[in-house]
């Protein structure tokens, strides 16, 4: 049998109305070449027996065990056990527009790209909010873009599974801004396709939330940059402009940990990046 053109992954811990929402939207799409499967992430018992009972409800779905505890493990575990030439995330608490998997592949059989994403609505406590100026999205080599904050959406994004063998899989030892992490080296290998139609729909202010859970993600965004700067295949070019956008992020955060008297952070920072300079000189 062949393989599905998309694998579709959708991680889920302790939700059941918000996933059923997420797996409608999948059997919704117009573009049917597709596998998918929902990745327990070590949900409780009460979670995973209503999980156990999701096939007979949509045939054909898959469901799975994760092998590592945290969004990146479920996802890197659902990318490890699947067939898909393509990988396209969904988050469990999102939900696509019909036509998604379908542009985006009519881009990937156009452009022959290695990564495509697209648009997104934001929904937040049932009232839609316009995105900031720092969101601006484009399509090409956006390493620059993508260097400030994260601007792709795991669940706007399909990437081919090539394009994952040269970038690696989601770090597994970061509780948040795993995907910035993972699309810094994307972006620095590959152009990016854009779709600028919202075909995501993103579901904002409910709890359960990991941005809810860890407010500091700079911190976060920090230890990604740092991540990058030892990763060996990066651009020479890129290599310093993480550097600099490094410089940027802990100057602002040793500022916020002297106001709130945490000097021993701000010199443990200030210790990380002097490292670096002097690794990179």
């Amino acid at each position: 049998m062949p393989a599905p053109f998309f694998s579709v992954i959708i991680p889920v811990y302790n939700r059941i109305s918000e996933l059923k929402r997420a797996i409608i939207s999948v059997y919704a799409q117009t573009c049917s070449n597709y596998e998918l499967v929902i990745v327990d992430d070590f949900s409780d018992d009460f979670f995973s027996r209503q999980y156990a009972r999701l096939p007979a409800e949509f045939p054909g779905i898959k469901i799975i065990p994760s092998e590592c505890r945290g969004p990146s493990g479920a996802r890197n575990t659902g990318i490890k056990k699947t067939a898909g030439k393509w990988i396209a995330l969904l988050d469990s608490d999102d939900e696509w527009l019909p036509q998604k998997l379908k542009l985006q592949n009519e881009i990937i059989m156009q452009t022959g790209c290695q990564a495509c994403y697209t648009n997104e609505k934001w929904l937040q406590n049932g009232v839609f909010r316009n995105q900031g100026k720092k969101h601006h999205k484009q399509g090409g080599w956006i390493f620059d873009l993508a260097l400030p904050i994260c601007i792709i959406s795991p669940s706007s994004i399909v990437v081919s599974r090539e394009a994952l063998k040269t970038t690696g899989l989601f770090c597994e030892t970061m509780e948040i801004a795993e995907d910035y992490d993972l699309w810094l080296r994307l972006t620095d290998r590959f152009a990016v396709e854009y779709i600028d139609k919202p075909l995501v729909i993103k579901h904002g202010g409910h709890e359960g939330q990991l941005s809810r859970k860890y407010p500091m993600i700079e911190k976060f965004r920090m230890q990604a940059l740092e991540n990058f700067l030892s990763w060996p295949q990066a651009d020479p070019a890129n290599r310093k402009k993480a550097l600099n956008m490094l410089a940027q992020k802990t100057a602002i955060y040793i500022q916020g940990a002297a106001r709130r008297g945490h000097y021993e952070e701000k010199k443990n920072r200030e210790n990380k990046l002097d490292f670096w300079k002097t690794a990179l000189a």
